[in-house]
């Protein structure tokens, strides 16, 4: 019993060493969760915000092994039981030691580019967290890194996915693993798409499908499809898509009800998944994430925002991402800021008609402004009812988010649309000068 125990407690000290923050031992760590000690003690949630960037990578056997496929922002605020999660373009425009791409700033932080260690992987997350600081003017004080076998691994560990696939595509350039891709005895041109030695062929038909660990991540990864799937913007969207699937099938399962599952789940995590966060703060986040009711609202730093274009890099002509012509530094950040407020209003995709009735040229298009600054699609035509002596709002068709943000905007309630009204939108909205218009 002794030998038992003490190889049990050897190897979760060695297995714990490698996923949690290894400036603590796993020994005071495993202390510290069965104490209670530090146990909420994380940045952030004093004001009822923890910030956490999540980090995929391809790996030892991928080229550019820890060039960051995947980047989201996860934003948690427990009191109201919600998680935002924003998709940042890896091809962001941020110079690193490593290259001009926020996905180098992960391994940028690597004092050894050969032999990766767990203080490695911590020095690459913080400066990961630094980029994306930046960014969002928020502070970032946590980080989750994971490979793709482990995300492959997770996935069948789960018994596979279910995921709601928005549309059809086939990407005639998916990787046959990267070691074959870029492999010297490989003798097809780069380019060529027909080469099996290079590139194989992978398609999704839209509609929910069940998805393996390969299959979904071959779904995540792909970006050379024809037509909107073929984007990184796409592949963000796509990536939160299957976050959402895993955190359903996760809801579904219990996957401490038994020894065996635990076991599993701890030698995928070992050899493919670093954190800055003790085990203390992991469980204390497990239990907030778990909560009843706990709702995920994704968004994307794309150009349907209206903040970055894309771009070529003027030494060798690679594809970046950038802000648009005139957009600020603190434009962007405040997108990541306002998130909680306009992302919800965003995924409602809502169109509203506008009119102004008496107001002045300046507030009408201040206010305008701020409608399309949220997401919301804008129809402008002259208004020809009774006079009104404050704005409206009516409602043609149930979109509570957008709803609720233009009533708050203009400090209106919204009302049923008129019986001799006809309007092709999802509200219409009614701006006249009472003086009290503008941003609340």
């Amino acid at each position: 019993m002794l030998i038992f125990t003490g190889g049990a407690i050897w190897k979760l000290n060695a297995i714990g060493g490698k996923i949690f923050n290894s400036r603590f031992s796993f020994f005071q760590q495993a202390a510290d969760f069965i104490t209670g000690n530090r146990a909420g003690a994380m940045d952030g949630e004093n004001q009822d915000q923890i910030n956490i960037l999540l980090l995929g990578y391809g790996g030892e056997g991928h080229d550019g092994p820890y060039l960051t496929d995947s980047m989201l922002l996860a934003s948690v605020r427990p009191a109201d039981k919600k998680i935002i999660l924003t998709s940042i373009p890896r091809d962001y425009y941020y110079p690193s030691g490593l290259g001009e791409k926020i996905n180098a700033a992960f391994p940028s932080g690597f004092g050894n580019q050969y032999k990766i260690t767990g203080r490695d992987l911590e020095n690459g997350g913080a400066a990961a967290e630094a980029a994306v600081e930046k960014l969002s003017g928020m502070n970032i004080p946590y980080f989750v890194s994971m490979d793709f076998q482990g995300f492959e691994d997770a996935v069948n560990r789960v018994g596979g996915i279910r995921v709601d696939v928005q549309n059809s595509f086939t990407d005639y350039a998916f990787p046959n693993g990267d070691n074959n891709a870029s492999g010297p005895w490989c003798m097809a041109p780069p380019g060529d798409t027909t080469s099996a030695c290079r590139y194989i062929e992978v398609h999704f038909d839209a509609g929910p499908q069940t998805m393996n660990g390969l299959t979904a991540l071959q779904f995540v990864r792909s970006r050379h499809a024809q037509g909107v799937e073929g984007t990184d913007f796409a592949r963000g969207k796509r990536q939160q898509l299957v976050l959402e699937a895993f955190k359903n099938k996760m809801e579904q399962l219990n996957l401490f009800s038994n020894a065996s599952d635990i076991n599993d789940l701890i030698n995928i995590l070992a050899n493919h998944l670093h954190t800055n966060l003790t085990l203390a703060q992991a469980n204390h986040l497990f239990q907030i994430f778990r909560q009843p009711g706990m709702q995920v609202i994704s968004q994307s730093l794309d150009p349907d925002t209206g903040l970055v274009c894309n771009g070529k890099l003027p030494t060798d002509g690679a594809d970046i991402v950038q802000p648009c012509g005139g957009i600020s530094d603190s434009q962007i950040a405040q997108f990541f800021q306002n998130g909680f407020e306009t992302a919800p209003v965003r995924n409602e995709r809502a169109g509203i008609i506008l009119e102004n009735y008496n107001a002045s040229y300046t507030e009408y298009q201040q206010i305008k402004k701020e409608i399309k600054d949220a997401g919301i699609v804008v129809y402008e035509t002259p208004y020809h009812y009774q006079p009104l002596n404050q704005s409206v709002i009516y409602t043609v068709d149930s979109k509570p988010n957008t709803q609720a943000f233009l009533e708050k905007l203009l400090n209106v309630t919204a009302e049923p649309l008129p019986s001799n009204m006809r309007a092709e939108a999802d509200l219409v909205v009614v701006i006249a000068d009472n003086g009290s218009q503008g941003s609340n």
